[in-house]
């Protein structure tokens, strides 16, 4: 019998949902697409937004207005435009999860494709900021960020997803969601996409 090979994407949705957290501010495609495929799964709201700041600023509203933590997900390229929502939720306390898509493990300092140190840029501006190094301690990253987030002073973390682990191999294959895709939440991910435009005529 083969190993099933299941993405990392898919495991982080699992471990956020576990946590309570229902709602995901996004900038789709390119390097975000495996998580927001195990959102999905998940059956948690994505929201998809004209611009990766105006997705963090509307994470850190969200988390402020529902007292809940939210996720703010963004690709390697759009990590330096979420760095002043980032900031902003530091300064206001407020326990928004920003999960970076980056590149891969492999070329790190070898000038790999899009690579950056989001890790760095962000540990200042964060209670906690970390690269998941290994696929198969997701949930244990996950656990403690979000420990870190909203215990003592609430406030802000960092986690960073590189390709490498974006698919795993084996048994972790039984933390998936069980849940079945309804009907609906497929077309919700077909309509999310129209949001930026309605989320636009307010700016």
């Amino acid at each position: 019998m083969s190993e099933k090979k299941i993405r990392g994407g898919s495991l982080i949705a699992r471990a956020l949902k576990d946590k309570g957290i229902q709602h995901v501010f996004t900038l789709s495609g390119g390097f975000c697409n495996p998580a927001l495929e195990g959102f999905m799964e998940c059956q948690m709201e994505v929201i998809n937004c004209p611009h990766e700041q105006i997705a963090g600023h509307i994470a850190d509203g969200h988390t402020r207005i529902t007292r809940k933590p939210a996720v703010c997900l963004v690709g390697p390229e759009g990590f330096a435009n979420a760095v002043p929502s980032m900031m902003e939720a530091w300064g206001e306390r407020s326990p928004v999860i920003f999960i970076t898509g980056s590149s891969s493990l492999k070329r790190q300092g070898s000038g790999g494709f899009k690579e950056i140190d989001d890790v760095s840029i962000a540990a200042p501006l964060t209670k906690y900021s970390a690269s998941i190094t290994d696929g198969t301690r997701i949930r244990e990253f996950v656990d403690k960020a979000y420990r870190i987030a909203t215990n003592g002073y609430p406030g802000a973390v960092h986690l960073s997803l590189p390709v490498d682990t974006k698919v795993i191999v084996g048994p972790t294959i039984a933390v998936l969601c069980r849940q079945p895709v309804k009907k609906n939440n497929v077309n919700k991910l077909k309509n999310i996409f129209f949001i930026p435009f309605r989320i636009n005529t307010y700016f």
